[in-house]
């Protein structure tokens, strides 16, 4: 059951900490819509949690990774509050 719940955190670290940050912060980068620290933040977290997890991946012995994950999903979760403030900031109100 351990290794099924290992194997599952990093599973779900690298795709929706690590991928899907990286690719969408990568994209926010190259919109006009976007300011770029926002994209330049959503990618460095992404970045970082796809490391992160390709070196659990192949570790028995995760704990060397706790400051670089808890670094890592930091700035994606800055990323996140961050982008959704700006789109609330910049919405229409109205409808």
């Amino acid at each position: 059951m351990d290794h099924l719940d290992s194997g599952l955190f990093v599973t779900w670290t690298l795709l929706f900490l690590g991928i899907a940050p990286l690719l969408l912060g990568i994209a926010a980068m190259r919109a006009d819509r976007w300011p770029s620290w926002i994209g330049v933040l959503g990618a460095v977290g992404g970045a970082v949690c796809v490391v992160v997890a390709s070196i659990m991946f192949v570790q028995t012995d995760a704990a060397s990774q706790d400051v670089a994950f808890l670094v890592g999903s930091l700035l994606v979760t800055a990323w996140f509050l961050a982008a959704g403030g700006w789109l609330w900031a910049n919405s229409d109100r109205d409808g």
